[in-house]
């Protein structure tokens, strides 16, 4: 049961956030700063978990990207992602909301 007064903060890797909350090392209300992905993680009431995500997130190819976002509880209409081109380099793409799925379209760049 989770101290109504405080919350602990943790500070870890993205992979071990699960086991901490399912051991009890992290309950209700407690805060994840995860060192390798740089996301924050808010601990719900319910044990759920809210990814704060502070960058862009980046995709090596629209095929990932569509698949990552798509079965991500966080993704949105209008957000921004990146996606390599075949020479390497990162483009920027929004999110649509499609019929049925999340899609992503280029944005054009003069």
């Amino acid at each position: 049961m989770p101290n109504e007064e405080s919350a602990k903060l943790g500070y870890g890797k993205y992979d071990r956030v699960n086991k901490a909350v399912d051991s009890g090392t992290l309950d209700a209300r407690d805060l994840v700063i995860t060192r390798d992905t740089s996301e924050f993680i808010y601990i719900r009431d319910d044990l759920s978990q809210q990814v704060i995500r502070p960058r862009l997130r980046c995709f090596d190819d629209v095929f990932t990207a569509l698949n990552e976002l798509n079965n991500s509880a966080d993704t949105y209409a209008g957000q921004f992602v990146c996606i390599k081109n075949e020479s390497g380099e990162y483009e920027p793409y929004v999110v649509q909301q499609g019929t049925s799925i999340f899609e992503v379209q280029p944005i054009v760049q003069a």
